[in-house]
């Protein structure tokens, strides 16, 4: 799968062991696992609805985003737009 993140700071900080460690501290493995899982997915049903990754449908101002937990109260949200051809 295709990761394009909402910022440039937010790659770098998310793609830089050292960066990730920095801000997110120990959260950083996590973070590290399951955004490897999404690369290693072909789309996001690849991901299980149960825990530890759970993926879930958000809702609110959300609806259109899913979550990925990396901890019980942290979550990684996902937009899910097609990329243009």
């Amino acid at each position: 799968m295709v990761i394009v993140y909402s910022s440039k700071k937010l790659e770098k900080q998310l793609t830089d062991i050292r960066l990730l460690k920095k801000y997110y501290g120990n959260a950083y493995n996590k973070i590290r696992n399951r955004l490897s899982e999404l690369e290693a997915a072909n789309n996001l049903s690849d991901i299980p609805e149960c825990p530890p990754p759970r993926r879930h449908k958000l809702n609110g101002n959300l609806r259109d985003c899913w979550g990925i937990d990396y901890s019980p109260n942290d979550r990684i949200i996902i937009s899910v737009a097609p990329l243009s051809a």
